[in-house]
């Protein structure tokens, strides 16, 4: 959320969803693939300033508290009215 570029493990990106296609992530499935898109991303700073806002954008959209707690909230309710049946 800081709104600097991300390069993650295909693990990580998982979790992430759709944030390769909006422009939020890369995925280096191996560590020269990793530090090659590292270099990459040092080398060119108006795509990184590029990436670390559609980052930034994606955190924003997708993993607000504000989100989570109405989800989890839900799952509660659904939970407590299963138990009552």
């Amino acid at each position: 959320a800081l709104g600097r570029p991300v390069v993650v493990s295909p693990l990580a990106a998982r979790s992430l969803v759709n944030a390769e296609q909006s422009g939020a992530i890369q995925v280096a499935a191996s560590a020269q693939e990793f530090a090659q898109k590292c270099a990459e991303v040092l080398s060119r700073p108006g795509e990184a300033q590029t990436a670390g806002k559609a980052a930034r954008m994606y955190v924003e959209e997708h993993h607000q508290w504000d989100n989570a707690a109405r989800i989890f909230t839900g799952l509660y309710r659904f939970a407590v009215q299963e138990a009552r049946v």
